[in-house]
């Protein structure tokens, strides 16, 4: 047989251990408890509260015996204070309105009746003393009503006011955990907004500082620009007056073709040599008034004038060259080159070695 407790108040309320009938069951708050109820949630039962012990006089097998707990222990809601049997389903309380547990046996005892009997006077004895002791109203010297009331009382007070104050410790907890996370999230967002604030500023300025070296740069890169138009325009100048200069000396070195036999007085040029001097006079005019088509379009007449002269064919050049006409302007000095005579074939193979195209 096996003896069942089923818990049915109390901090482990809903639980239910089985033993073995020959088992010893010491029940408290003690840590050597066999059955140990909670320190703090269960305050009214005792360090070592009751016993339930294996009896041979009892006809369940077991009796219940009293520990001289503080509250006392009640069977069926009656006090008691000497060892009592125990039977199936009583109902075990530790102390008034603390813990309480059933009592089974497994197998449950069959329901029986047996013939009444007399009672022996320790018996009587023993039954008067537990019913006397069970009364409500009778409480024993060492344990006066009024104390046990006001330890009660206070027990259930202080259960209430601890309740109270884990309630407001949890929600203080939680308005600050709160609290903690809002500024949390505020001051990380205020930081990332100053970060980009800051980036931004630093970019600009480095922005308005490309802008400004630009700035003062920028009269220094107009100055030396200025400067080589200067320079270019002095060259140029400078390559004019020397085309100038040649083409004097050619027109200075220039011998007109002599008039053919009869056809002149000695002395004279002939009329085709005098229109052709005057014609290029004004052909170099042209070339040096920079009218370089005007130029070109005079050395083509002089040409058809006079197609063995080498005045026109050098000013022609002369005149292609400087409109960047190359090609055109080689044909020319060499056939200017081919007609001249030998004192001023140096002067046209220099202006072939200027072109870069001086025939080997």
């Amino acid at each position: 047989m096996k003896i069942v407790l089923k818990h049915l108040a109390g901090s482990i309320s809903g639980r239910t251990d089985t033993f073995d009938a020959a088992q010893e069951i010491v029940v408290g708050r003690d840590e050597i408890c066999t059955i140990k109820y909670d320190v703090d949630r269960d305050d009214l039962v005792s360090r070592q509260h009751l016993k339930l012990v294996p009896s041979g006089s009892c006809p369940s097998g077991y009796s219940i015996v009293d520990l001289q707990s503080r509250n006392g222990t009640f069977v069926n809601r009656q006090r008691i204070s000497a060892p009592t049997c125990l039977q199936h389903l009583d109902v075990v309380q530790l102390g008034a309105g603390g813990p309480e547990f059933r009592v089974e046996y497994d197998p449950p005892p069959p329901p029986t009746s047996r013939p009444t009997r007399l009672a022996s006077g320790n018996e009587v004895s023993a039954a008067r003393l537990t019913r006397e002791s069970s009364l409500p109203t009778i409480t024993p010297p060492a344990r006066p009503v009024g104390r046990l009331t006001v330890e009660r009382m206070l027990g259930e007070n202080f259960r209430k006011v601890k309740g109270e104050s884990n309630k407001a410790i949890y929600v203080g907890i939680a308005g600050i955990a709160v609290a903690l996370g809002i500024g949390g999230g505020l001051y990380l967002y205020l930081q990332h907004n100053s970060e980009e604030s800051a980036l931004r500023a630093k970019q600009q300025q480095g922005l308005l500082q490309k802008m400004d070296e630009q700035v003062k740069a920028q009269p220094a890169q107009e100055a030396q620009m200025q400067a080589q138009i200067m320079q270019l325009g002095q060259q140029l100048k400078a390559a004019q007056v020397e085309n100038r200069k040649e083409l004097s000396q050619l027109a200075q070195n220039a011998n007109p073709t002599p008039p053919p036999v009869g056809t002149q007085s000695a002395g004279q040029p002939s009329p085709s040599a005098a229109a052709y001097d005057q014609q290029l006079q004004v052909a170099l005019q042209q070339f040096q008034n920079n009218d370089l088509a005007a130029s070109m379009k005079s050395c083509a007449g002089l040409i058809k004038l006079d197609g063995n002269r080498w005045e026109a064919y050098a000013l022609a050049g002369r005149a292609l060259s400087g409109a960047n006409k190359q090609a055109e302007a080689k044909n020319y000095f060499v056939k200017a080159e081919q007609l001249a005579p030998a004192d001023t074939k140096p002067q046209i193979h220099q202006m072939l070695d200027q072109l870069g195209q001086a025939p080997s």
